[in-house]
């Protein structure tokens, strides 16, 4: 089985799912084989991994129990993704700590599985919270295998905090990857994003083989 395989172009113009006139890193495609790792007879929880496509995660806290709804939480759970984000190489493009669950659009990493990066980030807030279980067995992962369904996840991400009524606008969100967006400013966990690419100078990170194109962050809302 083969699967597509887009790496991009430092500071190439490409068309963009986010509006007309935006500048975006455009992408090449090639083929690589592909991991799937399923459980059961029946094959239900299927994930393609080591595709060189971003994936959007969701977990949950165990029960859907509200363990992020303090602030300090979810400080410990950024501090933990930067954490663990360069252990495993690995680039974010957008999260958001919701009260009782997490959604992360993500690349794959260059050290490990994606599932191993995934299973060292909840042992890590694990130990460093009272709460046990603190997590739901397991996570959705979904491969954004293009560009329009990248922006789809992205605007999700940064809009459930509004959807669930926590705040008027997703920048009132503090824990979220949509303030970087929209001011360029880094935070707690870095972003791959165009600000972040135009600091180094609309190169990929050294560990990057690949990634999807990423839009004008102002287009992004």
């Amino acid at each position: 089985m083969a699967r597509s395989n887009p790496s991009y172009d430092a500071g190439g113009p490409g068309p963009s799912p986010l509006g007309t006139g935006e500048r975006v890193l455009t992408f090449h495609v090639q083929s690589i084989s592909v991991w799937c790792i399923f459980v059961g007879v029946t094959g239900k929880r299927i994930r393609y991994q080591q595709t060189s496509e971003f994936h959007f995660l969701t977990f949950s806290c165990y029960r859907r129990r509200g363990y992020f709804a303090a602030v300090g939480a979810r400080n410990l759970f950024e501090d933990a993704l930067e954490r663990i984000r360069l252990r495993y190489l690995f680039a974010i493009a957008g999260y958001v700590v919701m009260p009782e669950h997490i959604h992360m659009l993500v690349s794959e990493p260059k050290c490990a599985l994606l599932s191993k990066a995934i299973q060292a980030l909840k042992l890590s807030v694990t130990l460093r919270s009272h709460e046990r279980p603190f997590w739901q067995a397991h996570y959705y992962d979904f491969n954004v295998s293009n560009h329009n369904k990248y922006a789809e996840k992205l605007r999700y991400i940064h809009r459930n905090p509004v959807r669930r009524g926590l705040v008027v606008k997703p920048e009132d969100w503090a824990w979220s990857s949509f303030r970087h967006y929209q001011t360029g400013i880094p935070g707690t966990v870095e972003i791959e994003s165009v600000w972040t690419a135009q600091r180094r100078g609309w190169q990929l990170p050294e560990w990057m083989p690949g990634g999807i194109s990423l839009a004008n962050p102002s287009k992004i809302t």
